[in-house]
């Protein structure tokens, strides 16, 4: 079985809101999650075509959405 986990607690963070809710829809069936990074350590993703990519750092926020058929698997 996988474990899935949301709320990106090892990130780097020492404080980071997470927000996480139901939706239940019919364009959509699954779990949204909201969290606020405040502070930490700014993290790049290498990308061939992008280059450098900040995808987390202060002052940033990450929205995830996870279907039903992602938990379900």
């Amino acid at each position: 079985m996988k474990n899935k986990r949301l709320n990106r607690d090892g990130w780097g963070f020492s404080y980071y809101p997470y927000y996480q809710m139901r939706i239940e829809d019919e364009l959509f069936h699954g779990t949204a999650c909201l969290t606020k990074l405040t502070d930490g350590e700014d993290n790049y993703w290498e990308t061939p075509k992008a280059g450098r990519v900040q995808v987390t750092g202060a002052g940033m926020s990450w929205l995830e959405l996870v279907s039903d058929i992602c938990w379900n698997r």
